[in-house]
């Protein structure tokens, strides 16, 4: 039952083997047998998020696999479609829980983004709130820091501009290195 064909791309295709699984899912084959088996024991965990966290306002499926195989996943007789809904006798309660596939597949590169430029906002609103009305006793208490001579005196930049463009840089080397980034 080995393709010897798909075996030798499987075997050459290094970190995206998944898509060599998920393109060649032809019925009747290994790779669709191995496909139904991930999606089953990925919706057995979605499903069992739902009964933990009974999201009502709906349970959002995020990240690579889900719009990798979406077209394995959307249909209510799908692996993963039947693995979510065995629950038992609280099969009826995941009927409160709205399903959502997130299409995009950078989140968490764009979750770091938004993380690293509210920091820099507020940031920026403490140094305007700093010295525009800060009382005269705290600006004194802040410029009397002991702070070394190459600093001016002044505070050093926590997240400033160049932390937003560090945790952006880092969070794109992530991705990149996941493999996430074009």
């Amino acid at each position: 039952r080995v393709d010897k064909k798909v075996h030798q791309e499987f075997l050459e295709a290094a970190d995206m083997q998944g898509k060599v699984v998920s393109v060649n899912a032809t019925p009747g084959s290994l790779c669709k047998q191995a496909l139904d088996i991930m999606l089953a024991a990925y919706g057995s965990e979605v499903g069992s998020s739902a009964i933990k966290f009974i999201p009502t306002g709906g349970l959002f499926v995020t990240g690579g696999l889900t719009p990798k195989n979406i077209e394995h996943i959307d249909s209510p007789d799908s692996e993963f479609m039947k693995a979510y809904k065995d629950k038992g006798r609280v099969t009826s309660l995941l009927d409160s829980v709205p399903l959502f596939a997130v299409m995009v597949e950078d989140l968490g590169i764009r979750g770091a983004h938004k993380a690293a430029l509210l920091m820099h906002e507020k940031r920026e609103k403490d140094k305007q709130e700093l010295s525009g009305n800060a009382s005269t006793a705290f600006k004194t208490a802040v410029s009397t820091i002991d702070y070394p001579e190459e600093t001016n005196k002044t505070p050093p930049p926590f997240y400033g501009p160049g932390f937003l463009v560090l945790a952006t840089l880092a969070a794109v080397t992530v991705g990149a290195l996941l493999g996430r980034t074009k």
